[in-house]
């Protein structure tokens, strides 16, 4: 490849591919420059007559090499670029070495980046959470990585003594799996994998294209970690995380078992009629706890008649229908709760803020409602990092994105209303409720006619 050539190298692709990593990784380590199509849009630049001459299906990333044609398949141009080095050591010493190289491709393209997106998918709000795509992704993965850590046992790298292309491409899917869910609980059964990415990681190319410093490791709690939990200390789990621990504002006995828990934990103890005595409420924490949510959904509906103002009780019903995927119920239990507190129930936000991403009926409603649940506990580990996940959707969804105080600011989100109407969304009605906007002219008055009809002459 001539100098010329490979300065016009350019690939087309959307910002921040998880799958172009590599590519980058590859090209840095062989001393190739490559040029990146600024400001790719999906759907609209991969749909051109000129795009479809260079990869008819449409997909990307597409690597343009102008004297020689278009590569597709990220795979197959970390590949191209890595047989450019003289040297070739990227891809093995020997045609055995090489061989094995192309069987861990393989084995991220089949068993790894499939289970890494239906895993994560859900997390950024690309596809919808369905529990049984989730439980074989996390399978999948656990047995990926089952097999990754036998191989690696009395080796430093996958293939030969010395970093290859199969390192660099797995690794480089593993990134988001590290930074997003593989909690310290997850991360322990698999030290070999451990150690091989943290190698893998902190070479300076890789480094350079995409930091996965240990320090920038998932840190989240897992579900049994705190023994507190089911007592409502602290502390938040997802629906993809099966979110076990229940907040209790109820007895005095309970409000003692714990003298460091959080300020709006104490509140909500006040605010929920503290040391009623609430059998029911006490039962429904147990077969919460066992993973009986419709038992426990149950026994909640009876607490709340012994205690109608406990907003906690509400917002923990809220958390068994989401768990149970009953979300238009659980909507409505989140929507309670926060009328009862007046808006400061953290978790009530924090858990609708999970409804509106986890049914992608609107990652704006999701994100200023987790802003909300981050300005009444801002020291909540959960709540930060889901917050900071759907505000990098947002940009990454649009780059004329501006983040405001308030959702009623954002020109985004009167769009998104409009959307929600249009698509008849079951969660509009009850969200216009809390009256903190008035409503779009066109919807008013819809209503008015609507109120006008049923009236009758």
């Amino acid at each position: 490849m001539t100098d010329k050539e490979q300065q016009k190298m350019v690939l087309h692709t959307y910002p921040d591919n998880v799958n172009c990593i590599k590519i980058h990784i590859v090209a840095s380590i062989v001393g190739t420059e490559i040029a990146c199509t600024p400001q790719f849009k999906m759907g609209e630049d991969n749909k051109t007559e000129e795009f479809l001459k260079m990869s008819p299906t449409g997909k990307v990333p597409v690597l343009e090499v102008p004297s020689k044609g278009a590569i597709c398949e990220s795979n197959a141009i970390a590949w191209y670029l890595a047989s450019q080095d003289k040297d070739r050591k990227l891809l093995g010493r020997d045609s055995f070495e090489e061989a094995q190289v192309k069987q861990w491709l393989d084995f991220c393209n089949n068993e790894i980046v499939p289970n890494t997106f239906a895993w994560i998918g859900p997390i950024l709000g690309f596809i919808p959470l369905d529990e049984a795509t989730h439980n074989r992704a996390v399978e999948g993965i656990t047995s990926a990585f089952n097999a990754l850590n036998g191989w690696l046992q009395d080796r430093t790298w996958l293939v030969g003594d010395a970093l290859s292309l199969a390192d660099i491409a797995i690794a480089s899917v593993l990134t988001v799996l590290y930074e997003k869910v593989l909690s310290p609980k997850l991360r322990k059964p698999f030290p070999c994998v451990n150690r091989w990415f943290e190698s893998v990681a902190s070479n300076p190319d890789f480094a350079a294209v995409k930091s996965c410093a240990p320090t920038s490791w998932c840190s989240t709690p897992d579900e049994d970690e705190s023994a507190d939990k089911e007592t409502g200390e602290e502390g938040e789990g997802t629906e993809d995380k099966k979110e076990v621990e229940v907040s209790e504002g109820t007895s005095a006995e309970e409000g003692k078992k714990d003298e460091k828990q959080n300020e709006t934990d104490k509140e909500k103890v006040e605010q929920g009629d503290k040391g009623v005595a609430n059998p029911a409420r006490d039962e429904a924490k147990v077969l919460f706890s066992e993973g009986k949510m419709a038992e426990a959904l149950a026994k909640y509906e009876e607490a709340v008649q012994v205690e109608p103002a406990n907003d906690v009780l509400y917002s923990n019903m809220c958390l068994c229908c989401i768990n149970m995927k009953r979300n238009t119920e659980a909507m409505q239990f989140a929507d309670l709760a926060l009328k009862l507190s007046k808006g400061k129930n953290a978790k009530a936000w924090y858990r609708r803020a999970h409804i509106f991403r986890d049914t992608t009926m609107s990652a704006i409603a999701a994100f200023y409602d987790c802003k909300q649940a981050y300005k009444l506990e801002p020291e909540n580990k959960q709540v930060k990092a889901f917050l900071y996940d759907l505000r990098g959707f947002l940009q990454h969804q649009n780059l004329n994105w501006v983040e405001c105080e308030r959702r009623e600011e954002d020109v985004f989100w009167m769009h998104e209303v409009q959307l929600m109407y249009m698509y008849k969304s079951p969660f509009l009605r009850m969200y216009w409720e809390e009256g903190a906007l008035p409503l779009p002219e066109g919807l008013r008055k819809k209503q008015e006619e609507q109120k006008a009809a049923a009236k009758g002459p």
